[in-house]
């Protein structure tokens, strides 16, 4: 019995030792994107962040990115679930928060939703935007790029918001990744835009046509590129804390 008794209390001393990992302090200010794996470049942070506080301002709803370099063997689901607790995530009297949540060594990955994001944002519609999205880009290690591309692509997360909530999200000067975004000064740089001018410069019209065609380029080059916003909002805060919102453990996850 004695023996039973001291293998036993052996036993338990090693159990801090294989015990989860700890849910990181929440932080003072909103903070969108929280990248603690280190896999974003402070660019790209800096870009979902815009994106992140622009849905915030338009809708009230806070998603808020995590990633972790490893849960201590816990599950993506009951991790999200007790960080989401701590921290509070969305607005108290809206429930409207989600958690997005990236585990490196696991390899898995984690919409977590709040009570009243669960409506527009539903568990089918998040698992179908994982695997179009999240899984092949995670896959080659492109993280920006799937999670990116899961809040900006036409039937992504961000145009979901925009419908139920009758807003605009101000997203323009965001590039999504995928897409063709080539500017007039990538053409300004390629032997295709010299091609045109010839061929504009060899009749009338066509010089008519060049004048309107630079003017239009140069004032959308004004217009466009990731500077248009004017300052950004750096360092992933967005005023204010989180506002003690709860989940019931709705969303969609698995691994890549």
């Amino acid at each position: 019995m004695r023996r039973a008794c001291a293998l036993i209390f052996i036993l338990l001393l090693f159990v801090p030792a294989i015990s989860f990992a700890a849910v990181p302090a929440r932080p003072a200010e909103l903070t969108f994107v929280n990248d603690f794996a280190k896999i974003l470049s402070p660019s790209q942070s800096d870009t979902l962040t815009q994106v992140l506080q622009g849905i915030e301002q338009a809708t009230t709803a806070e998603l808020v990115i995590v990633t972790m370099p490893n849960l201590g063997g816990e599950t993506a689901l009951t991790f999200s679930q007790r960080l989401f607790s701590e921290w509070g995530i969305g607005k108290r009297e809206k429930n409207n928060g989600m958690l997005i949540l990236v585990s490196i060594e696991e390899r898995e990955f984690r919409f977590h939703t709040g009570y009243g994001l669960e409506g527009v944002l539903p568990d089918s519609y998040l698992g179908a935007l994982m695997r179009q999205y999240i899984t092949p880009a995670f896959g080659e290690g492109r993280f920006y790029d799937g999670l990116a591309l899961a809040l900006l692509s036409t039937d992504g997360i961000v145009p979901r918001l925009e419908r139920e909530h009758n807003v605009t999200i101000d997203t323009t000067a965001v590039a999504i990744p995928g897409e063709n975004t080539a500017s007039w000064a990538d053409m300004l740089g390629s032997g295709v835009f010299l091609v045109i001018i010839l061929a504009l410069l060899m009749t009338r019209g066509g010089r008519s046509m060049l004048w309107f065609l630079l003017g239009h380029g140069l004032g959308s080059m004004n217009r466009g590129g990731r500077g248009g916003r004017g300052g950004g909002f750096g360092g992933g805060f967005g005023g204010g804390g989180f506002g003690g919102g709860r989940s019931g453990g709705g969303g969609a996850g698995g691994r890549w």
